[in-house]
């Protein structure tokens, strides 16, 4: 099951499948969160993994493939179809027919498992209530060669907070194509050693990571370029506690309190663009998460979850 997880772990999960017998179980065993701080402006990254997910049980890894035309781009997207049974494509959310259509578009990882008669087969696993509004429920269903290759269209320029999410997309950073490029996966062979090191300045502990991003929010400059991101945070923490719920003590009250903090985090951004600042709604969202996830570090790293890896600077 994949219930829990976002757009890019949801159907990066089902990929997996084919390789191993838990991928869901891995992903809940990665998931963490750490916050990269030495980048230009300011800006952050975010790694939402302790795993490097790309790379594959079985052998090989997952490594963007691109195309600037987009015939070209489909026939290399059947070549690894061909290949290898699936192929996760890089979609936009705003174009997707079964998207409630209330965001800007952002990258959208599918799944696709086969074509035939001119028509691909595409899986979305992906489903939940959208942070913008609306609901996103799964698709499994065949598209026409037009339609499909629509879905496709990349965003050009792609946001920078966007970029980072496609590098980051596995919890440590891959190289990522050219804007204006379209985009799949391929399983190459090992490209990335262990694959764990994490480039620059990070901050790996949890509770520190937190603090850092109640610093960014409560600041409110560009806060809301980060607001999916922290909304997948919640996501991948509550998909984490619903699997130790009755394994782990603490995992309730760790459940709600990351369930509640993207709600309130966007409605303390928007009193803020509407001239209402209220930093104290972001520092105890933020506060009582930090001291949750302090308090269940060595609980959680007990039972094999939130393991961190070597290379990071703190």
């Amino acid at each position: 099951m994949s219930d829990g997880l976002s757009c890019y772990t949801g159907n990066l999960v089902a990929y997996l499948e084919r390789h191993e017998t838990d991928p869901a179980g891995r992903v809940a065993r990665s998931i963490r969160v750490a916050v990269r701080t030495d980048l230009p402006g300011g800006s952050l990254a975010i790694s939402h993994h302790a795993m490097p997910l790309h790379r594959l049980p079985d052998g090989g890894e997952l490594r963007y493939r691109s195309a600037r035309d987009r015939d070209a781009a489909l026939h290399e997207i059947k070549a690894e179809l061909d290949a290898q049974g699936q192929v996760l494509v890089v979609a936009d959310s705003s174009l997707l027919p079964w998207s409630p259509g209330t965001d800007a578009g952002a990258p959208h990882y599918l799944l696709v498992t086969g074509f035939d008669d001119g028509h691909w087969h595409v899986v979305d696993r992906f489903s939940a209530l959208l942070p913008g509004g609306g609901e996103q429920r799964p698709f499994d269903g065949r598209l026409g060669e037009e339609e499909f290759a629509g879905l496709l269209r990349p965003r050009d320029p792609l946001p920078p907070e966007q970029r980072r999410r496609n590098e980051h997309a596995f919890g440590f950073p891959v190289p990522v194509p050219p804007d204006g490029d379209h985009q799949w996966l391929a399983r190459v062979p090992d490209e990335s050693g262990d694959g764990t090191a994490l480039p620059g300045r990070w901050i790996t502990d949890p509770a520190g990571a937190l603090d850092r991003l109640a610093e960014h929010f409560a600041s409110g400059s560009d806060s809301g370029r980060l607001l999916e991101d922290v909304w997948a945070i919640a996501r991948h923490h509550t998909f984490r506690y619903e699997r130790l719920r009755g394994r782990l003590d603490g995992a309730d009250e760790a459940y709600a309190a990351w369930n509640e903090l993207p709600r309130a985090v966007r409605f303390a951004h928007e009193s803020a663009q509407r001239g209402r600042a209220r930093p104290s709604l972001i520092t105890t969202a933020f506060g009582r998460l930090s001291r949750v996830e302090d308090g269940l570090r060595e609980p959680l790293a007990a039972q094999g979850y939130g393991a961190e890896r070597e290379g990071a600077t703190t």
